[in-house]
């Protein structure tokens, strides 16, 4: 599961390297027809074997050119019950994405290192001896735009989310057995809607 994570980006980010070539020789007030910045907000889900996580979050990217952005990502993981709802961590992700825009949509591989805090840790042998977690991660992983107009667009993304939890107990969700977690590779899919200006 993780080398088609690890593909598909590498994929994307060889073809868009290829069509920036074919491209080179195109006029150059294709990157003025790009708007610079786009605000977007999304929902997500993460899961894996070992890990599971779902909220809503935003997004700031700022396109350098047709081809390459400069892309920023705050999530927050959310939990709903009878009894209480709020919100339990977060992510936190900035990086690049690159690839090719056509008319009505565009692909792209990104690669955003960060960090994530939804976990508790064992810090000692009562059960009341927790304490929150924030743990290194990267966001490696394609992205699927569609523009309905020029100031307006719709993103797809789906990640590996590489969390990296070292030797810490880590209890996750309810679980009351807190694990060794060791570093995990998570899918996680997000759907979003932005302006560009």
């Amino acid at each position: 599961m993780r080398n088609i994570f690890l593909t598909l980006p590498a994929v994307a980010l060889l073809l868009s390297f290829n069509l920036l070539h074919v491209q080179a020789q195109t006029n150059k007030q294709d990157d003025t027809n790009v708007p610079r910045f786009e605000l977007d907000g999304q929902v997500y889900g993460l899961t894996s074997s070992k890990v599971s996580d779902s909220g809503a979050g935003g997004r700031f990217t700022y396109n350098l050119n047709q081809y390459f952005a400069i892309d920023t990502e705050v999530n927050a993981s959310l939990y709903l019950d009878d009894e209480a709802s709020g919100v339990n961590g977060a992510q936190v992700f900035a990086g690049v994405k690159v690839g090719r825009r056509f008319n009505d949509f565009g692909i792209f591989a990104k690669a955003r290192p960060g960090f994530t805090t939804s976990f508790t840790r064992r810090t000692g042998p009562s059960f009341f001896d927790y304490e929150r977690v924030t743990k290194p991660a990267f966001d490696v992983g394609a992205v699927l735009e569609y523009y309905p107009s020029r100031h307006t667009v719709v993103r797809f993304d789906a990640s590996d989310v590489i969390i990296s939890f070292g030797n810490d107990l880590i209890e996750e969700g309810r679980c009351p057995c807190p694990h060794r977690l060791g570093t995990t590779n998570n899918l996680q899919l997000s759907i979003g809607f932005g302006v560009r200006f």
